[in-house]
């Protein structure tokens, strides 16, 4: 599906619409996770990846592996969050 335009435009959009999302509402952002009937629970990766195991805990300076910068280093949440000088996509 990757490969299809369709699919190509919507995950295009998604990106776009998050990324004016958090331009708009900085003091926003995952946090410690969220609150159910009065009990929290941290943000976890239900199924696991190659790179997280099963219900491990999301935190915002964990890599975010494949994606690597320039100097071979993975990127984390905490560098990819918001539009500023040292984040990415770069603004110029």
């Amino acid at each position: 599906a990757g490969f299809d335009p369709i699919f190509f435009f919507h995950h295009s959009n998604v990106d776009r619409l998050f990324t004016l999302w958090e331009w708009c509402y900085t003091e926003y952002w995952m946090g410690s996770g969220y609150e159910l009937d009065g009990e929290k629970y941290p943000w976890t990766q239900a199924h696991g990846t190659y790179a997280q195991v099963y219900n491990e805990q999301l935190l915002p300076d964990r890599a975010l592996q494949p994606f690597r910068m320039e100097q071979r280093d993975y990127w984390t949440s905490s560098q990819t969050q918001f539009l500023h000088e040292q984040s990415y996509p770069k603004c110029t």
